[in-house]
């Protein structure tokens, strides 16, 4: 979120550990500095729910696109030259590890 929200720089982010709603869960709750438990739990307050809705706001405007979805070599190549073309400067892979290789036997 630093890259993008606080630089302006366009960014892309590929997680192959969480999905996109979890990422996004994650990142407004410390940008609200509240806690993703509390929501979570349901025991968020008033306060909690303002600080998340005033960062969700703010991260909407950043220019960040974020995909679960690329999980095999071709598709992340794809979504790679996509991202890039709408002007993506900084692409990051979360979980290198848990890319679909296709193997020949």
């Amino acid at each position: 979120g630093h890259v993008c929200g606080t630089e302006g720089i366009p960014s892309a982010l590929v997680t192959l550990e969480m999905t996109e709603s979890q990422i996004a869960a994650q990142t407004l709750t410390d940008r609200s500095q509240t806690s993703y438990r509390k929501f979570m739990a349901g025991v968020a307050n008033e306060q909690d729910w303002a600080r998340l809705f005033a960062a969700k706001a703010i991260a909407e405007k950043w220019p960040l696109d974020i995909t679960s979805r690329a999980r095999t070599p071709t598709r992340l190549a794809a979504y790679v030259r996509k991202v890039v073309r709408r002007g993506a400067k900084l692409i990051v892979l979360d979980y290198l590890q848990a890319l679909q290789v296709c193997r020949i036997p």
